[in-house]
């Protein structure tokens, strides 16, 4: 881990030092950040410093790793909730709406996010922004009659007068469409800046064959930002 990005690491760090507790069944975020987080919280349990930690996975690569770091994987059917999830995000503004997906796992992570008591997002100073929308918001998109609803979502932007705005069906390996692990696509919309988060989530959120948006306006209770010499910044909710 030693090549790893020293703010990432630091707010990783942070986040086990002042919201982990033995005991705790943990949502698992996807992307950079968060495998950072996965593989000090499985140092902490291989370790004996954590005990009795229970782990749900956002995604089969997140998975992956928090079984090869000796974590101990539960499915999430086995909850209806549990106290805290970790995760990273592409950015984040000062009232702790996030904007998520880079990774296409927005849906489960969302999904994890509102099951857990507490959602701490970890992220690097890169990622703080006064306005969300220079990062594309990615829609996970049922295959079905995807093109359809991708017309419905162009036609939405254009009613919101986001002028310039750019759809993008996200490409995998080979240049087929990229799927997520709930076999969907995802359409990246690159809206340049986003005026009023919260009615562009509830019109997206109406279109049929929208699975979910990687808007995260509510979900946050805190963000921790590491700095390049190994500081970190606490924002919460209440004080946001």
């Amino acid at each position: 881990m030693s090549g790893q990005d020293p703010a990432k690491r630091a707010a990783a760090r942070a986040v086990l030092d002042s919201f982990v507790k033995d005991g705790m069944t943990i949502g698992l975020g996807s992307g950079s950040t968060a495998e950072i987080f996965v593989c000090l919280l499985g140092e902490k349990v291989q370790q004996g410093e954590l005990q009795d930690i229970r782990c749900v996975a956002s995604s089969h690569r997140t998975a992956e790793l928090a079984e090869r770091v000796g974590l101990s994987l539960y499915r999430v059917e086995e909850f209806s909730s549990f106290a805290l999830m970790v995760d990273g995000a592409d950015e984040v503004d000062n009232s702790l709406r996030a904007l998520k997906g880079g990774g296409g796992c927005h849906y489960r992570e969302k999904a994890l996010a509102q099951m857990a008591k507490q959602l701490v997002l970890i992220v690097d100073a890169s990622k703080c922004v006064e306005t969300l929308g220079a990062f594309p918001v990615p829609l996970e998109i049922v295959p079905f009659a995807c093109e359809a609803t991708a017309e419905r979502v162009r036609k939405l932007v254009q009613k919101f007068r986001y002028a310039g705005a750019e759809l993008n069906w996200r490409k995998g390996q080979g240049g087929a469409l990229y799927e997520t692990d709930n076999g969907n696509f995802v359409l990246d919309c690159a809206l340049q800046s986003i005026a009023d988060p919260e009615v562009l989530a509830r019109g997206l959120k109406q279109i049929t064959g929208v699975v979910e948006h990687g808007l995260f306006l509510d979900e946050a209770d805190a963000v921790i930002i590491g700095k390049p010499d190994g500081s970190t910044e606490t924002r919460s909710r209440t004080s946001a």
